[in-house]
């Protein structure tokens, strides 16, 4: 961060894009740590994002990190769980995969859909032939993907459960 407030310092039009170059910084700094952490507490990754939150609070400095993470969830950038009860943050590995093998198979069928249009004005009965089948093949492995993510989700439940469960037990 040094270097860009350095570079800013020189030619102040860059000051401008400051933000949109942290926020860059940033994202890139969760995607290279979901290759290294399958889970970072609160604090850990406060001090990854250091620069982040510059100049702000500690409370302002991580709603801007969760912020953030919201967006990198639902722009599909890098998969997150929160959880405020362990102060952590998870990596889910599964659900980017699940979502990935989704993403594709609409694709493939997609391509399957145009690929049969054009085949109706030639003479391809062989070649459509094999694309039904693999299509039917993609139906069946997107439909076990979306039951493997239902079960991932009923696991998660049954797991927090099983938490609060124990932690009453304890408590009492």
């Amino acid at each position: 961060m040094e270097a860009l407030k350095a570079t800013i310092e020189k030619n102040e039009d860059l000051a401008q894009y400051e933000p949109f170059i942290k926020k860059t910084l940033a994202v890139r700094i969760l995607q290279k740590a979901k290759n290294f952490y399958r889970n970072l507490k609160f604090k850990t990754l406060a001090k990854l994002l250091s620069f982040y939150g510059e100049g702000k609070s500690e409370e302002e400095t991580w709603a801007s990190v969760e912020t953030l993470l919201y967006e990198c969830n639902r722009e599909g950038l890098v998969k997150t769980v929160i959880d405020h009860r362990s102060a952590s943050i998870s990596f889910n590995k599964q659900v980017e995969v699940i979502e990935n093998l989704i993403s594709f198979g609409n694709k493939l069928r997609k391509a399957f859909i145009q690929t049969r249009q054009v085949s109706y004005q030639g003479h391809a009965d062989e070649r459509n032939r094999i694309f039904m089948k693999v299509k039917e093949k993609i139906d069946e492995e997107t439909a076990r993907m979306g039951k493997i993510r239902a079960d991932i989700e009923a696991t998660k439940e049954i797991v927090a459960k099983e938490q609060e469960e124990e932690k009453s037990r304890q408590a009492a």
